[in-house]
């Protein structure tokens, strides 16, 4: 699944610095407000932040709320089309590139 069907089903996100930016200048999502963004080269990172969620889950459900009604607020099928081949462009763009 992607991280835009998470948010649209009402489940706290959490993705990649990388993945962020590109939900952000689409969606207008806002760090670890609306989805919860970490460094993925990082465990540490990625490990405070599973506890975080799994530890307090008034932030997890908030997160989540959040990340779902900015979602559907924004969330235009012809926009995500347009993310996803984008997004898609980009990873061809760069594919074979070391």
């Amino acid at each position: 699944r992607t991280p835009g069907e998470s948010m649209s089903c009402g489940i706290c996100t959490m993705v990649s610095d990388e993945l962020f930016k590109k939900y952000e200048r689409h969606f207008g999502i806002e760090k670890q407000r609306d989805v919860l963004v970490v460094n993925s080269t990082n465990p540490k990172d990625i490990g405070l932040s599973l506890e975080k969620v799994l530890s307090n889950e008034n932030y997890r459900k908030e997160v989540a709320k959040n990340g779902h009604e900015k979602i559907h607020r924004t969330n235009r099928f012809s926009s995500y089309i347009d993310f996803l081949i984008d997004t898609m462009q980009e990873v061809m763009q760069g594919y074979g590139k070391t």
